[in-house]
């Protein structure tokens, strides 16, 4: 009778520690769950964020040298949040040629004369990128277009 009434309480014990664990692994799941459609999101405003950019871009609304900072940055975003982009070479050529040039306040505290020697090397380098930044900006542009549809086909076979 004892070991009887033993074995009936190690099976009660042991129902309440798979029960706890069931438990702790469906908030395990639940947080992952909505770590994960957090990083989601922040993928897809960096992606609206980088399409509003391109098309700026496109429609000439930006310097070159801006666009390309700023696109080139928002994709290193994207990129950090575990999600593939397209290459963009011109973009990280052009990147590292503009990435030591003051900004900001830093160029507004420039004496004219050097601000004015700056925007002489950035207009030189936009110069020789500008074709084909743009038509990487294309490209991009389109890569942004078939992953909004890629998803959106996704939501709808859901």
């Amino acid at each position: 009778m004892t070991t009887l009434a033993l074995l009936a309480l190690t099976c009660v014990l042991l129902g309440a520690y798979v029960a706890w664990l069931l438990r702790d692994l469906s908030k395990k799941t639940a947080h992952q769950k909505q770590v994960e459609e957090g990083r989601q999101q922040r993928i897809e405003n960096h992606r609206r964020d980088l399409g509003i950019l391109l098309r700026c871009l496109d429609e000439q609304q930006v310097e070159l040298s801006e666009a390309c900072l700023r696109v080139k940055l928002t994709l290193n975003a994207i990129q950090s949040l575990g999600a593939t982009t397209p290459d963009h070479e011109v973009f990280e050529r052009m990147y590292l040629e503009l990435e030591n040039h003051p900004v900001g306040e830093a160029r507004n505290r420039l004496q004219k004369q050097e601000r004015r020697q700056w925007d002489l090397k950035r207009w030189e380098i936009e110069g020789r990128y500008r074709d084909s930044l743009m038509e990487e900006g294309r490209q991009l542009m389109q890569w942004l277009q078939a992953a909004s549809l890629a998803k959106n086909v996704g939501e709808t076979a859901v």
